[in-house]
């Protein structure tokens, strides 16, 4: 008797190879998630930085730009300054609750928190080292101020000059 040689059958797959796909497959899952949860976290930081830089830049331009079409500065504490602008309107600016105050009206941030904002004379002996007289007139403000969100924290120190407004009046032939 002579035994028949069976064809192999190749459809198909065995038990280990499926085993080892499935595995392979677990692990390149595995990768992918952790990966996608690091860039998560990462990106919400830069988001919550650049939500806080925004927030900075505001308050120092809306600052900044108060204190260019001032004509005068008629008083300056550490934390308040009170501007003269060229219409004789008085503007005062500070900071209250963690906010920036213009003439008693708050301007708030959704994210960020207004921690510090101190306010400096620029003199002529500013620039020169020489002692401050109480009659030197301001040249201009150097102010600092400091913004956070629950994560970070950002400062900013600016100083602005003061130049008188110029109005400009319109061509006639």
């Amino acid at each position: 008797m002579r035994l028949r040689v069976l064809p192999l059958n190749d459809k198909g797959y065995t038990l280990a190879e499926l085993l080892v796909v499935l595995a392979l497959g677990g692990l390149i899952l595995y990768l992918s998630s952790a990966t996608y949860l690091f860039a998560e976290r990462y990106v919400q930081r830069w988001r919550g930085q650049v939500h806080l830089l925004n927030a900075t830049q505001l308050v120092s331009q809306h600052i900044a730009n108060e204190l260019y079409r001032a004509e005068s500065i008629v008083d300056l504490d550490n934390d308040r300054l009170i501007i003269k602008r060229d219409n004789d309107s008085m503007r005062e600016i500070g900071a209250t609750g963690g906010q920036l105050m213009i003439n008693n009206r708050t301007y708030g941030f959704t994210e960020a928190q207004l921690l510090r904002l101190n306010f400096r004379p620029i003199t002529n002996s500013t620039f020169t080292g020489a002692a401050e007289s109480s009659g030197a007139r301001i040249k201009g403000v150097e102010f600092h101020l400091r913004l956070a969100t629950a994560s970070d924290s950002m400062s900013v120190t600016r100083m602005v000059m003061l130049r008188r407004p110029v109005m400009w009046n319109p061509l006639t032939n």
